[in-house]
């Protein structure tokens, strides 16, 4: 059975800091395994607590929301930290709040910051 999420990015706060001199230019990747639109990604904002308010659509067979908070470089760019977010228990169109902690990996679960994201199962 298909079904179609939405997912608003609204925030992040508390990121490590990447740079040494400049302050971050974050982005965050959005992805479902399998999903219809692939990985989404949300506009560069600087700083170690970004607003966004950017939302996302997601068609998908899965239940789990892959995220990857990164620090935009001249060249390249650094991973701030990475999360899953289940969604199979979500209700069908109620939106949802979840302040996600992010991880340097997903096996070191030292947190290097939150993610505030809203998100709505609509089908």
């Amino acid at each position: 059975m298909s079904h179609i999420t939405q997912v608003k990015v609204v925030k992040a706060s508390s990121l490590n800091k990447k740079d040494l001199i400049t302050q971050n230019d974050v982005y965050i990747e959005l992805w479902i395994d399998g999903g219809l639109f692939g990985t989404q990604k949300t506009t560069r904002v600087g700083g170690s607590d970004p607003v966004f308010n950017q939302t996302f659509k997601f068609e998908h067979n899965e239940h789990e929301l892959h995220m990857d908070v990164r620090d935009k470089d001249v060249v390249g760019s650094d991973g701030i930290g990475k999360a899953k977010v289940p969604l199979g228990d979500l209700p069908i169109g109620k939106p949802t709040v979840k302040e996600v902690d992010i991880y340097a990996s997903l096996v070191d679960f030292t947190s290097n910051g939150k993610v505030t994201l809203e998100i709505t199962r609509i089908k």
